[in-house]
């Protein structure tokens, strides 16, 4: 609004130095601001409630009671192998968000800095990453390298991809090691499941507004 505001002011200002009439003036206005249309409403309460839970179901739900936000994971996600997945975040009364995820895992440590997916011998992704943007845990002689980061639309892109791919194949590069995951069918298929719930979990929960 106040972006609007601004160019408003400052088309009716361009004109005050020119021979122009006051209603010449407020049409420059009118039209250096572009229509707006309203923000959609999010549906709240019971009825988001029976949007989302048949949408999510069979799936692992986490709750961060402190920040407000419910997580939606594929069931029983592996952990103890390399693996590919995304996660939706869907915060009270707010739209959903979702996550793409990659997991190396092994004995000893890669120190991974950078993931490339190919799917059906084409590169559908390639990203590189700081040392601080990737986790690293341990437990009982394993290891755990992981990236977890918002799916914007080149993650959107890569992830329909995959999972509508007949192979698809994950790339982990360290400075003297790399390691590549041969996506499973079941990857693929969680991943169908998380992107279509997604998405008709974002239509659904909003209304135009009036």
């Amino acid at each position: 609004m106040k972006k609007l505001v601004c160019l408003a002011i400052a088309a009716a200002l361009t004109g005050c130095g020119q021979s122009s009439t006051p209603n010449a003036t407020a049409s420059a206005a009118t039209a250096a601001a572009p229509d707006v249309k309203a923000e959609p409403k999010i549906i709240t309460g019971d009825a988001r409630a029976q949007i989302v839970t048949p949408l999510t179901k069979g799936m692992d739900v986490e709750r961060d009671k402190m920040e407000r936000v419910t997580f939606y994971s594929s069931k029983g996600m592996p952990r103890l192998t390399p693996s590919l997945d995304a996660y939706i975040a869907l915060p009270d009364e707010k739209m959903p968000a979702l996550r793409m995820r990659s997991i190396y895992s092994a004995k000893r440590w890669m120190f991974y800095d950078q993931v490339k997916i190919m799917a059906d011998d084409v590169i559908v992704y390639d990203r590189g990453f700081k040392h601080r943007e990737v986790q690293h845990n341990n437990s009982g002689g394993q290891v755990w390298e992981t990236a977890d980061f918002s799916a914007e639309a080149a993650e959107l892109a890569a992830l329909t991809a995959i999972a509508k791919s007949k192979s698809a194949t994950i790339r982990f590069s360290g400075r003297d090691k790399r390691e590549d995951h041969e996506v499973t069918a079941r990857e693929r298929r969680d991943l169908q499941q998380m992107l279509s719930a997604y998405d008709k979990m974002k239509a659904q929960l909003q209304q135009p507004a009036a």
